[in-house]
């Protein structure tokens, strides 16, 4: 990142006295225009899943060929527009069209009104903290949370005058650039990492065994009350079952277990295995990480598994790679069972019928040694993303 820019966003100092009050609707017009889709050049879409949070840029879209859209794909929007999800705003959906298409009408079409504002920053403005308080705080429902125009409109801030509105949009997008660069190395990098690991741990012997020779136990949880408050040092905690996503233990998804409780757990997590979801929404049923430290007082509820492998010619880590390839969550995902359309599980006799290809030991040793020097090039790649992201988030909500 370059050093000059950073310090340029940590010594910002604003002189806001000519700077006045203004409403969003003042400066953002909504656009309505419809699209007859069987009478039209149009040919990309965008729905809400295209969109990434906190991310001005589309990096993916649909063609109308590719699969049937419902009547509320109808609005058109332009090259240049600014797109904004309406539903589950908590979500801070704002991107920036590349290209003219179709999007859902609950999608937000927006048009800078330039007579006021510098378009270059008004897609700042609505990923500022201040919007998005004001949007979440103005939304309705509860399951499916949307906020109508007129609440978005009522927004007020302060806004600069047009000779300071360049200034701030010019250092705007340059933070964009950078984080935009680091974005990009940090995507080459994880298509590296996926190479190298398909590479090193995929059909890489035509030995098959099957997962019950490998796993002594699938360890599972058990279901305990807790309370509420921040867990302490000494604290037990139980896992949520969200701590556990495709490739991702994230710790901080606990719950404080009760203390008449406490005698109650079953199992700890341990370092060197793999935690795997038996019982979870179809899209997460079966997920999977490996765990690289020890935890003391963090025990599994019963939705979660962990393995016990005692085999010393299985190297963990290595196996859960395989496990965690696509191509065996495709297959952990076709042994799933349930008759609720939302939520699936997984027996334990299925699961350790499935049937793995192993090399040998010193092979699994070598091809981790290997991965593992690509994964620290990729967590450092993602450590300089996340920064340039919060100086950028730091810079937008200094200036609004």
């Amino acid at each position: 990142m370059s050093q000059l820019l950073e310090e340029k966003v940590i010594e910002l100092k604003l002189d806001r006295s000519a700077w006045r009050l203004i409403k969003f609707g003042d400066v953002a017009i909504q656009q309505k225009g419809s699209v007859d889709r069987d009478n039209t050049d149009l040919s990309k879409y965008i729905k809400g899943e295209h969109m990434s949070s906190e991310d001005l840029h589309l990096r993916e879209w649909g063609e109308l060929t590719d699969e049937y859209l419902g009547p509320a794909f109808i609005r058109k929007f332009e090259e240049g527009d600014i797109l904004y999800g309406s539903r589950r705003t908590y979500l801070r959906k704002v991107a920036i069209a590349r290209f003219s298409g179709i999007t859902s009408n609950t999608t937000f079409v927006i048009k800078a009104n330039e007579a006021k504002i510098d378009k270059r920053l008004l897609p700042f403005l609505m990923l500022s903290e201040g919007f998005a308080e004001h949007s979440i705080r103005n939304s309705k429902g509860s399951v499916n949370p949307y906020v109508n125009w007129k609440d978005l409109a009522d927004y007020e801030f302060l806004l600069p005058p047009k000779d300071q509105q360049a200034k701030l949009a010019e250092l705007l997008w340059a933070m964009d650039e950078v984080v935009e660069k680091h974005q990009c190395v940090f995507l080459k990098t994880k298509d590296v990492f996926s190479s190298v690991v398909k590479c090193k741990c995929l059909n890489v012997s035509d030995s098959e065994i099957v997962l019950s020779d490998i796993i002594d136990n699938l360890e599972a949880g058990i279901s305990v009350n807790s309370i509420e408050g921040k867990l302490g040092l000494s604290d037990k905690g139980i896992l949520k079952t969200s701590a556990v996503s495709e490739g991702i233990f994230n710790p901080n998804e606990v719950k404080k277990v009760a203390p008449n409780e406490v005698s109650r757990l079953k199992t700890v997590v341990r370092k060197n295995s793999i935690l795997i979801s038996r019982m979870n929404t179809v899209e997460l049923v079966g997920a999977n990480v490996y765990i690289k430290e020890n935890f003391q007082n963090l025990y599994l509820p019963d939705r979660l598994w962990q393995t016990c492998i005692s085999r010393e010619d299985v190297n963990t880590k290595y196996l859960w790679f395989i496990l965690s390839s696509p191509q065996y969550r495709k297959k952990i995902s076709d042994l799933c069972t349930g008759t609720s359309n939302s939520m699936k599980n997984i027996s334990k006799q299925s699961f350790l019928g499935l049937k793995v290809k192993l090399p040998s030991k010193t092979i699994q040793d070598n091809a981790i040694k290997d991965i593992e020097l690509i994964e620290y090039c990729l967590q450092d790649s993602e450590k300089k993303l996340n920064a340039s992201k919060e100086l950028q988030k730091s810079l937008i909500n200094q200036i609004f």
